[in-house]
């Protein structure tokens, strides 16, 4: 795996996923010395990264935030996740864009994505858009289901 290049995409709705995904990066460092991470993030979590010393790419200045979304959709401590869809579409789409015009201009041996899920589903949905390997990270349980059957890569390497 010497000289791997990876975009590591980490989803910025609560730190809990930049804790993860640096601790991922330091694993797969200690495996391959060589390896070259580039990030793509957004306020907060970039913060972390850029704390870290990771190679942060200028994309993340522009890279929509998650949590804008979620605070807009929250009433104290509940969130309507349809409210937080409908308020999250146009910066998935944004970031979707961004994610287009990263992977076309360089190249990536394989993605990883946490909780970046219309990064996900655009994959599925557009597949020759997709340059490399990609690796899903999530721990909201049901994705898969809400993908339909037929489109989803996910269902179709692991059958119930």
């Amino acid at each position: 795996m010497a000289g791997r290049n990876i975009l590591y995409i980490s989803g910025s709705l609560g730190l809990g996923h930049i804790t993860r995904d640096l601790a991922i990066a330091k694993e797969l460092r200690k495996q391959n010395p060589t390896l070259k991470i580039s990030w793509l993030s957004a306020h907060p979590a970039s913060l972390l990264l850029k704390d870290a010393g990771e190679n942060l790419l200028p994309e993340a200045d522009t890279y929509a935030n998650d949590n804008i979304a979620a605070e807009n959709a929250a009433q104290g401590f509940q969130a309507n996740l349809l409210k937080y869809l409908l308020k999250a579409r146009k910066a998935w789409a944004h970031n979707v864009e961004i994610f287009k015009q990263i992977t076309s201009k360089e190249h990536f041996d394989v993605v990883i994505g946490d909780e970046t899920y219309e990064i996900a589903v655009t994959l599925i949905k557009e597949p020759s858009i997709r340059k490399a390997p990609f690796v899903m990270i999530y721990d909201f349980c049901g994705l898969d289901i809400l993908i339909d059957d037929k489109q989803s890569s996910i269902r179709k390497r692991y059958p119930s």
